[in-house]
């Protein structure tokens, strides 16, 4: 049987795994969003094998 603090913990634990994976997200979006724009058209075609 788990704790409230055991609970807690894992709550938290899984509260900053979220937001960092957001974070991560948006940073790979604005990642992708400035390499489009220095980025010539024949490497846009092989942006999607970055991400």
């Amino acid at each position: 049987m788990e704790s409230k603090e055991d609970v807690r913990g894992l709550f938290n634990y899984t509260q900053e795994m979220n937001s960092s994976e957001k974070l991560l997200r948006r940073w790979k979006q604005s990642l992708a969003r400035t390499l489009q724009q220095r980025t010539p058209a024949y490497l846009k075609l092989h942006r999607f094998s970055i991400a």
